[in-house]
């Protein structure tokens, strides 16, 4: 059992991905208007609140991350 819960922790962990490119450290810099062109307003709306989502989600995952590895 303990080397299936070593393995599910190690998941994600080792992800090749666009790690060299600079993420926003401020809250300005995230509010930006998403890239590429839109059919309407409310389209790029709706794409700056799903980007802003999606990045929020990922800092929680990463500060849960950081705790559980600071619980071992």
């Amino acid at each position: 059992m303990t080397v299936i819960h070593k393995i599910h922790r190690q998941v994600g962990r080792n992800v090749a991905g666009p790690d060299d490119h600079e993420r926003p450290q401020n809250a300005e810099q995230a509010q930006a208007a998403p890239p590429g062109h839109f059919l309407s307003a409310e389209l790029q709306s709706d794409c700056a609140r799903f980007l802003e989502d999606v990045h929020t989600l990922v800092r929680r995952r990463e500060q849960e991350a950081a705790r559980l590895d600071a619980r071992l």
